[in-house]
């Protein structure tokens, strides 16, 4: 569904006969490191996420995952001025300092190497405004903001990406903006594929995405949770309301 959205694996110019080595901030399932690798042979693809998942066990030769926490200098300690590009998607929920995240990327990259962030902008929106009070989707978007802040998370950090990248020294920073559908309800034949994608991305996701944030943080019952994935599911199904996650794509170069 992003590949179909962005019209491949990134949005930043990279020469991919350039691209040496590769870096996958919170890589999660590895599946962006593991279709780079396979897509550029000739690079090498490190990855790596607080937690390791069933998916590493089968890796390109030239992909290398492993654990490790964004946040944890040692983790960086080792990668000055080594990577051609460094990459990171829906990592907006496990990063609470973004001036060191982009100093230590930038620190990473070798002069001339690109940095590419992808990641989702909350709240959910509607294309018809009047629908978004109505949107138990939308309601359920701005508890998710709510629940994050309590944790010192920003969901809406996208929107300061291009002022930090080009205080820690970037160059070319670019900011694009694109929707994840909830459903098939563009008129446009793309679009409604991408809808139907994304409602299946949210039928499967909704649950897992949420249910730590609102126990945790807003200290709902897991039942009380439950019955509102019920009714948010419901909705979706009915495909009562026109509305998107916005996602929005930033990349920037480090001077030669």
């Amino acid at each position: 569904m992003l590949c179909r959205t962005f019209g491949g694996l990134h949005r930043t110019p990279l020469d991919p006969a350039k691209a040496h080595r590769v870096l996958d901030v919170g890589c999660g399932t590895g599946i962006w490191s593991i279709d780079f690798a396979k897509q550029c042979p000739d690079a090498e693809v490190l990855g790596f996420d607080l937690q390791e998942s069933p998916a590493w066990s089968c890796l390109p030769s030239n992909c290398k995952l492993r654990v490790a926490d964004l946040e944890d200098a040692a983790t960086w300690s080792s990668f000055d001025e080594s990577f051609d590009f460094v990459y990171g998607r829906m990592i907006v929920v496990g990063v609470k300092d973004w001036p060191r995240l982009f100093q230590r990327c930038f620190q990473a990259l070798k002069p001339g190497g690109w940095m590419e962030i992808q990641d989702l902008r909350f709240p959910i929106q509607c294309s018809d405004e009047q629908s978004a009070d109505a949107s138990k989707f939308v309601q359920w978007s701005h508890l998710m903001i709510d629940a994050m802040q309590k944790f010192h998370l920003s969901p809406q950090a996208m929107d300061s990406f291009p002022t930090l990248m080009g205080e820690v020294g970037f160059q070319r920073v670019t900011m694009e903006d694109f929707k994840m559908f909830s459903g098939p309800w563009s008129e446009m034949e793309e679009e409604r594929e991408l809808g139907r994608m994304g409602m299946m991305n949210f039928s499967l996701g909704l649950r897992g995405f949420s249910s730590t944030l609102f126990t945790n943080a807003l200290g709902w019952s897991a039942e009380r949770h439950e019955a509102l994935v019920q009714e948010l599911l419901q909705e979706l199904r009915d495909g009562m309301y026109r509305a998107y996650l916005p996602i929005k794509v930033c990349f920037a170069q480090k001077p030669e």
